[in-house]
């Protein structure tokens, strides 16, 4: 039978020898020495036993338990383990393509930062969800409810709806969320939420800082000159918070309902 050292182990398998003796200390291959010169040598058993405990260590499982696996399972129980593991690793895959979702929704909201040229465009957007927080509702099941919305951000955003009130600009705190991807995140919704259809309206993509409104009032006065009315309030939905020149600025969609007066 032929004997092994461990540096010619090593090279064989392409591991370190300090990688064999943390196998041996922690009791998952076994040490035998030569009883003439009292070297370590290893048999192409332990070959075997280091290369599938490796195998199973790189598809997911420890190293306790693929010593365990590769040594002591019956072919029903490796079926198992190793179906199991299948399953585990879908559930993985499902989530690591989750989080590239919204690594790529960012990526799509930063290129609004580049192109926020606040033009205003009369164009068709898609149906919106809007859920207001500043109501004083004490209701648990709707603080539960705008505690998922909170949890589902970036996919859902911070939110305002403004609208003049006794001739000033008011504005009232919300989360916005498209009503097609609110069905997907399958997101709690009661009479609170607020419906903005899909419809033409006036849409304006802004770079502002937080808070600052003034910059929305020519949105008024180009309604207002170009014979709209207001259907529904102004829904300014923020995409994307950034630092310029040590400032904070949001870049926001603002949305306007609108419809042609009559006779305009």
């Amino acid at each position: 039978m032929k004997q092994y050292q461990i540096g010619e182990l090593a090279d064989i398998l392409g591991l370190t020898k300090e990688g064999i003796r943390y196998l041996e200390r922690n009791g998952l291959l076994p040490e035998k020495r030569n009883e003439k010169n009292n070297y370590r040598y290893y048999t192409r058993k332990d070959i075997t036993t280091i290369q599938y405990i490796y195998f199973y260590n790189s598809i997911g499982f420890t190293l306790k338990q693929a010593q365990s696996i590769h040594l002591h399972s019956t072919a029903d129980e490796l079926d198992k383990a190793l179906e199991e593991k299948s399953e585990d690793l879908d559930r993985q895959i499902q989530e690591l393509q989750k989080k590239k979702n919204l690594i790529q929704l960012q990526k799509s909201r930063i290129q609004w930062a580049y192109h926020a040229r606040e033009e205003i465009n009369f164009e068709r957007v898609p149906a919106m969800l809007y859920l207001p927080v500043e109501t004083g509702n004490s209701d648990k099941r709707h603080q539960l409810m705008e505690n998922r919305w909170i949890q589902a951000m970036p996919q859902t955003m911070l939110a305002k709806q403004l609208f003049y009130e006794n001739g000033r600009l008011q504005d009232l705190k919300g989360i916005s969320v498209e009503k097609e991807l609110a069905e997907k995140l399958q997101l709690p919704v009661d009479e609170s939420v607020i419906e903005y259809p899909e419809e033409e309206c006036v849409v304006v993509y802004m770079k502002r800082p937080d808070g600052r409104h003034e910059k929305l009032i020519p949105i008024f006065e180009w309604i207002k000159n170009h014979d709209y009315r207001i259907t529904q309030k102004m829904l300014v939905s923020t995409l994307l918070a950034i630092n310029e020149e040590n400032q904070k600025l949001l870049i926001s969609q603002i949305r306007v309902p609108v419809k042609r007066k009559k006779g305009a």
